[in-house]
């Protein structure tokens, strides 16, 4: 999604032994308008089995912006976050 010039992106970030073990970490990642240079803007806690463990990952992932509050939402299935945006400069 773009902002300003800058573009947003809400990303998966996924690890696994490729045995049992696997899990997710979302991100918000913030890239200049040629998509050259990212930085991560925030990170959820990890979701997965955790090698059968309790956890889990998200059905439902959102990345939204309120322009009124100058921030993106992230929804993951019923968890909600705000990500505040620094105003241009």
């Amino acid at each position: 999604m773009s902002v300003d010039r800058d573009q947003y992106a809400l990303v998966t970030l996924t690890r696994s032994d490729f045995d049992i073990c696997t899990d997710h970490q979302y991100l918000v990642m913030e890239c200049d308008s040629l998509l050259l240079a990212c930085q991560p803007l925030w990170q959820s806690i990890t979701y997965g089995d955790w090698c059968g463990q309790a956890g889990f990952e998200p059905e439902n992932k959102t990345l939204t912006y309120d322009a009124a509050a100058q921030q993106l939402l992230v929804q993951l299935d019923d968890e909600r976050f705000t990500v505040p945006l620094e105003p241009p400069a």
